[in-house]
């Protein structure tokens, strides 16, 4: 197989990577739960509550008052993977159940059913914190291109704000624009440089438009800002497979198996390939 071949295998499976495996470039404050049900009463979300704990007594519920209607939430997750196992369960009763991107401080602590309201109203601007949550839900649900006009008019609110670049670089990146995605990688970065998601970011984008070098140094960057990123450790073994270096990967490889033992498997894979 040429190096040319191999090369366009490589990007070909990480842009699948990619689509399956972020937003675990989540931003650091959020966390997953579950959306499942929505009533006019609290006695039916109540009800609805107890039927969930009864089902699976390790899940937590939380019933919230907005706009008249009681939501019945399910679970407090750090990552989509876990929310993704007990959505698993809680659709055997709740068809309709989705996974729900959160600011952890908005979410409310498990009352076994009982209402939780917010102590005040609702602006009626959304405040960025309420933009954050909402691209983060629909990015997790795939509806990217309403995540990018949320975007959008969450921009012209705050123009300065790093996480929403970092945001619409990781919808673009999922839509498969590595090169519109380096610019606001970029612009996030220039706003704030030490957060490791953003480099992480730049590094995929120039892994998928072929700059591997350049790739291989924000992976870098996002390392050392946090060692243990399993995100940017599997970018990092790509990009030496991209270059033909089998030890850096291998030993890339030992590490990220320890960390996340499935993206490892995925990048023992392509070593293996490797001449």
């Amino acid at each position: 197989m040429s190096a040319f071949t191999t090369k366009r295998k490589l990007l070909f499976i990480l842009i699948l990577l990619i689509l399956c495996s972020l937003p675990s470039l989540s931003f650091s404050g959020t966390v997953y739960t579950i959306q499942a049900g929505l009533f006019r009463s609290k006695k039916n979300a109540e009800k609805h509550s107890g039927a969930i704990r009864h089902l699976d007594p390790s899940i937590d519920t939380y019933i919230v008052l907005k706009k008249k209607r009681f939501l019945v939430k399910a679970g407090r997750f750090e990552t989509k993977r876990d929310a993704i196992k007990k959505l698993k369960v809680i659709k055997k009763i709740v068809k309709d159940a989705y996974i729900e991107a959160i600011e952890e401080d908005l979410l409310p602590q498990a009352t076994r059913g009982s209402e939780e309201k917010s102590a005040n109203p609702p602006p009626i601007k959304p405040s960025l914190k309420e933009y954050l949550e909402h691209i983060a839900s629909l990015t997790i649900n795939n509806r990217l291109d309403e995540a990018l006009s949320y975007i959008d008019s969450a921009l012209s609110e705050f123009p300065e704000s790093h996480e929403l670049h970092g945001w619409r670089g990781t919808v673009l990146l999922k839509k498969g624009s590595p090169s519109e995605a380096l610019i606001w990688f970029r612009k996030a970065v220039y706003l704030k440089n030490d957060v490791p998601e953003y480099h992480n970011g730049k590094g995929y984008s120039l892994l998928a438009t072929g700059r591997l070098y350049e790739a291989l140094d924000e992976f870098g960057i996002a390392l050392k800002l946090n060692p243990e990123y399993a995100d940017a450790l599997a970018g990092a073994g790509y990009t030496y497979v991209g270059l033909g270096m089998k030890d850096e990967a291998i030993s890339v490889y030992n590490r990220l198996k320890k960390i996340n033992p499935e993206m490892g498997d995925l990048l023992f894979r392509q070593i293996i390939l490797m001449k």
